[in-house]
């Protein structure tokens, strides 16, 4: 089966580490923190499956900085959530799309803001392991992953990233159109930054109210 099967779309799932709600002795002790560790594939390459996750919990806002309880989240954040879809599973991904903005996701071909297009910069080959993509690949040949391609995105705050792309161009042709969707007051849309593998706001999650936020990642590492 495709992994762009929506059954088979990976999420960007945390699970608990030993090390949570540590205090440091740095500028940020002032902050509850927590440790998690990834277990999906829809963040890749910018967070890998085991990958520890350090999030700064808090109630999200927009527009006020953080501190007294509070996250402030901004446009290319990277957020940890509570998916009552998935039976309240902790989950990270992007934020794109800010309230009241007219967003359009065009697959391999970027996203609008309303009706500008971010800015994309092809960053080369990506492995072509199917291994990297998913978990006791079957045998092969899995020619698609030798279309791989990583590809910088910018959006308009200045906040640079990498998305992955796993899917030959065209595969999608058969797929209907999407239309522009308005992100509603006390949302945002997410997105993961493995685009061709990510169930977020395309697809199942929808649009993410700010009430399940529950922080922001601060630092990844390996």
């Amino acid at each position: 089966a495709s992994i762009m099967d929506r059954r088979k779309l990976s999420l960007g799932l945390l699970t608990f580490s030993l090390v949570g709600g540590a205090q440091t002795a740095d500028a940020e002790a002032r902050f509850r923190h927590h440790t998690f560790r990834q277990r999906g594939r829809s963040m890749q390459p910018t967070i890998q499956p085991g990958d520890r996750v350090r999030v700064r919990l808090g109630e999200a806002t927009l527009g006020v900085a953080d501190g007294n309880g509070l996250v402030q989240v901004n446009r290319g954040d990277c957020v940890a959530f509570v998916a009552p879809v998935w039976s309240d599973a902790i989950v990270i991904f992007r934020v794109i799309g800010l309230p009241g903005e007219t967003i359009l996701t065009i697959d391999q071909q970027g996203v609008l803001i309303d009706g500008v297009s971010i800015l994309r910069e092809d960053a080369g080959p990506a492995p072509s392991d199917p291994s990297y993509y998913m978990d006791n690949p079957a045998p092969g040949p899995w020619q698609q992953y030798e279309c791989a391609r990583g590809v910088r995105e910018s959006l308009p705050n200045g906040v640079s990233f990498l998305t992955l792309h796993s899917r030959p161009p065209g595969s999608f042709a058969a797929r209907p159109a999407r239309s522009p969707v308005v992100v509603p007051n006390e949302n945002l849309l997410v997105l993961g930054d493995a685009r061709d593998n990510a169930n977020d706001s395309r697809f199942e999650l929808g649009m993410l109210p700010l009430s399940q936020v529950i922080g922001k990642v601060v630092s990844e590492q390996g």
